[in-house]
């Protein structure tokens, strides 16, 4: 089975179809895709402080278990055979429309994960448009990560 030409579609549904196409060939993704598994990889690799930083949460990480029980109320509900003519994910956030609902949030201190730290992060926010919120404690300057960041939105 050959792949088509997928060039034409946004950054996410080609990595998607990638990723369905090379299934169809028994290929299995580089990277887990269940959040679970991604978690388990990332602690096979990463330096066990680095990785309690980044994955942990303050004290008895009861904010961090409370935030991850509310996320799991939302689901995602499949609509079949509706008009999707029309169909936007784009959002307004302080007078600005964004073509989706998803910000990179705050990680500070990136540099226990990665050398390039908040400037990785804020190049891979620009390539897909994504806003930036810079943590207050970023392993690097807040001029840094803007140039990085480039026209794409970002907050401190």
């Amino acid at each position: 089975m050959s792949t088509p030409n997928i060039t034409k579609l946004s950054g996410g549904m080609q990595y998607q179809l990638q990723i369905y196409f090379a299934g169809t060939q028994n290929i299995k993704p580089q990277l887990p895709v269940s959040y679970e598994a991604l978690e388990q990889k990332a602690r096979e690799v990463m330096k066990p402080e680095a990785f309690a930083y980044i994955a942990g949460g303050a004290g008895a990480e009861t904010t961090m278990l409370n935030n991850i029980a509310a996320f799991n109320k939302w689901q995602i509900v499949p609509r079949m055979l509706g008009n999707i003519a029309t169909r936007s994910m784009a959002i307004e956030l302080f007078g600005t429309k964004f073509s989706s609902p998803v910000l990179l949030g705050p990680v500070g201190v990136l540099s226990i994960a990665h050398p390039e730290a908040e400037l990785a992060v804020a190049r891979a926010a620009k390539a897909l448009g994504v806003p930036l919120v810079v943590s207050t404690v970023s392993s690097k300057t807040i001029e840094e990560i803007a140039i990085a960041n480039g026209d794409n939105a970002h907050w401190f």
